[in-house]
C-alpha cells in the first residue's frame, strides 16, 4: 500500500517538488512526531492566529485530528500552489 501511495503522490506533484515538500514538512515537524500542530503549521505559513489562518489549517487538516501529517501536507501545498492540474 505505501508503494502505491508513494507512486501516486510522486505522479501528482513530481519527484522533485515531493522530495522538496518532505524536507520542509521535516523541518516544521519539531520532535520528529509524523505530524505537524497548528502553532508549527502558523509558524511554517508565516500566519498569525485568526479565522482564516484556522480555516487553512482545517483545509489541510483532513481527519480532523489537529495534527497535519505528510499526505495532508503533500496534498495541501499541491492544492495552493497548483501543481495538481498541470
Amino acid at each position: 500500500y505505501l508503494y502505491k501511495y508513494i507512486f501516486f503522490v510522486e505522479y501528482i506533484v513530481g519527484q522533485e517538488q515531493l522530495e522538496g515538500l518532505y524536507m520542509v514538512f521535516k523541518q516544521a515537524d519539531k520532535g520528529n512526531k509524523g505530524h505537524i500542530l497548528k502553532a508549527e503549521f502558523y509558524a511554517l505559513m508565516n500566519l498569525k492566529e485568526g479565522k482564516y489562518s484556522e480555516q487553512l489549517f482545517h483545509a489541510f487538516d483532513t481527519s480532523g485530528d489537529s495534527k497535519i501529517f505528510l499526505d495532508d501536507f503533500i496534498f495541501g501545498m499541491s492544492a495552493l500552489t497548483d501543481t495538481a492540474s498541470r
